[in-house]
């Protein structure tokens, strides 16, 4: 196991006292350091501001943070780490480890509750300009604890994950099926094959928890949904959503007890505050976290801000692959920060929103027999380094089995000569989108549909423009506009379930329901809001209404035949539907008859591939 510098921060912030003392002690091998820090009540001000900016613009989008802000955060949090001593011992462990040719995990072990919970994963070098966490030192965290860590015992078979939903859907006409179908998709495209065993437990299931934890025997624990922390019990929870009752509380001990001796290795927690601990008890009875890594699970994953949820899936994907090929649980998790295509962006910053509790990052949680499946050295390229990324390593499935950010049965063959189109769900949860690309794909000669699901950049909803959530088009640009030549297709379309807003001469424009990038037309922003309401009321499956939009921006984006949206709704394929409602008008035709754009297209496959579409018979249930 690799060696670990661990950081231990020493005192608390007093928040009567002018100035705050700290006591940093390292310690790296046998070597020890010593430094002592006054933080000013003005500075400590200062840094607790940028943190909750950082957090409002990650999951607000408001107020604007931008990459200087967050060096400068980065900066002021590495001056209170690293510093005298524990400089000088930083130095001799980096450069040890760098002829060595090995990362430095870098552990912190907070003492105050609220010093725990500050964004560490962003601590940046300011002489080298980078983001340690992002460079060389993947950056875990730890809580005094006098628990013994047996070493984990051999692994055999497949790794076994068991996902437990804390969310119903978000809208009253989507089924906890749906949402399911739309999990399970992004997991069995993103894990390598013949490794993993999936289950999901939806919320409506939550009482069979402890049954499925005590007969499963899972090796990965994985929750999604939202979590708290109870300021009068002082401790945190999972909260369990119940349809027609109020979530249902599984705090922080509870939930230990039940994970203590089962043998799970790892517990990912999509969910915030569940690093959150008592201001007055040990974090180790306390925050939802660390209490887990306290009752003896080696390692445990955690989110201290909101993620897209396609992102989270495929973050933990990534993660899981990359234990599952054998590399310590520290090294997973920076190579899951670097493999997400916006890590080299830097105008997005969710490459530090994962949080890793371990007590010791070194560790092998899934060691690997032999040489691993085929596609092991280009993943290993692909994560430890900030120059790739999963869209242009995997987008193309030139690797038999490897992981995918393209749903395999929806990939044209190589010599295919349609118009390839991506679709890309950011946030729609369109759960049998596959399945109807799938069936398009054969019943026309003219275009192919991938499905592709790739981490998209937090702080793209803005909640400050309208009493709806927007889509924030500007904020997502530097992300989409290369996706064309990553995934090798002539077109994108990008699904969302908000309402879409963009900059237009010096003017926000907001409550729109579709446009294309301002520096690239081939890719598309697509709104379903309201649309699985106006697709039950038409009795259209709700995929193929999204389709029919994504149709409408690919045909009018072509430069051939000049088609321009009109204003009058008359059930045509290119409506603008400036009452949203309308849009029921042209769902109950279901067909493209409308004369005057029909007769501009002059390209008989590409009308016989519309037209096609239309005469699909497509049931999601």
């Amino acid at each position: 196991m690799p060696p670990v510098l661990r950081l231990y921060v020493l005192g608390s912030l007093d928040k009567e006292k002018p100035e705050r003392s700290l006591t940093i002690f390292a310690e790296y091998k046998s070597l020890r350091g010593l430094s002592h820090v006054v933080l000013k009540a003005a500075e400590l001000g200062e840094v607790v501001s940028a943190i909750d900016d950082l957090r409002g613009y990650v999951e607000g989008g408001f107020p604007a943070v931008d990459n200087k802000e967050l060096a400068d955060l980065g900066s002021r949090l590495f001056g209170i780490l690293i510093v005298d001593q524990t400089k000088a011992l930083f130095l001799i462990a980096t450069g040890e480890c760098r002829a060595t040719e090995r990362f430095l995990p870098l552990e912190i072990v907070a003492e105050d509750f609220e010093i725990a919970g500050w964004p560490w994963e962003y601590l940046y070098n300011s002489p080298e300009k980078k983001f340690i966490a992002q460079d060389f030192h993947p950056v875990s965290r730890s809580i005094f604890s006098m628990s013994s860590r047996p070493a984990l015992p051999p692994k055999k078979g497949n790794v076994r994950i068991l996902m437990i939903l804390g969310v119903l859907p978000d809208d009253p006409d989507t089924t906890p099926a749906e949402e399911i179908k739309c999990i399970s998709e992004v997991f069995e495209t993103q894990l390598g094959v013949n490794k993993f065993h999936l289950e999901i437990l939806p919320a409506s299931e939550y009482r069979k928890i402890q049954e499925r934890i005590s007969n499963g025997r899972f090796d990965v624990i994985h929750y999604f949904g939202h979590a708290g922390f109870d300021y009068g019990r002082g401790e945190g929870f999972l909260s369990i959503a119940r349809r027609g009752a109020k979530p249902s509380k599984i705090w922080a001990i509870n939930l230990a007890n039940i994970l203590m001796g089962s043998g799970v290795r790892l517990v990912f927690l999509n969910a915030c505050k569940t690093a959150q601990g008592s201001p007055t008890d040990s974090p180790g009875r306390s925050s939802v976290a660390a209490t887990l890594l306290n009752a003896g699970i080696p390692a445990v994953i955690g989110t201290q801000f909101s993620l897209p949820d396609v992102s989270a899936h495929a973050l933990s994907s990534t993660i899981y692959n990359a234990l599952a090929i054998g590399l310590p649980i520290g090294e997973a998790v920076r190579g899951g920060r670097n493999a997400m295509p916006l890590a080299e962006n830097s105008d997005f910053f969710d490459w530090g929103i994962p949080v890793l509790y371990s007590t010791d990052p070194g560790q092998i949680v899934f060691p690997s027999k032999g040489n691993g499946p085929k596609w092991t050295p280009s993943f290993k390229k692909a994560i430890t380094s900030d120059k790739l990324s999963l869209a242009r390593l995997f987008g193309s499935g030139t690797i038999a089995g490897a992981p995918s950010v393209v749903v395999e049965r929806t990939r044209a063959p190589s010599n295919d000569k349609r118009v390839k189109v991506a679709l890309l769900d950011i946030d729609s949860k369109v759960g049998s989108l596959a399945d109807l690309a799938r069936l398009v794909n054969t019943a026309q000669e003219y275009y192919n549909f991938e499905v592709v699901y790739l981490p998209v950049p937090s702080g793209y909803v803005r909640i400050d423009l309208d009493d709806d959530p927007q889509t924030f088009v500007p904020r997502l640009e530097g992300f989409l506009e290369p996706l064309p030549d990553q995934l090798q297709v002539e077109f994108v379309c990008c699904l969302t379930q908000n309402l879409i807003a963009f900059v237009e001469g010096n003017a926000i424009r907001y409550n729109y329901f579709a446009c294309s990038l301002t520096n690239n037309d081939k890719v598309s922003v697509v709104s379903t809001f309201d649309l699985r309401r106006y697709a039950k009321e038409s009795k259209v499956p709700f995929a193929k209404a999204v389709f029919r939009l994504c149709l409408s921006m690919l045909v009018s984006s072509d430069p051939r035949w000049g088609i321009d949206f009109h204003a009058q709704t008359v059930g045509c394929l290119f409506d603008f539907c400036e009452n949203r409602d309308d849009f029921v008008v042209g769902l109950k035709k279901n067909n493209f008859d409308h004369k005057e754009c029909r007769d501009k297209i002059r390209d008989d496959s590409q009308l016989a591939a519309v037209d096609s579409f239309f005469a699909l018979k497509f049931s999601e249930s």
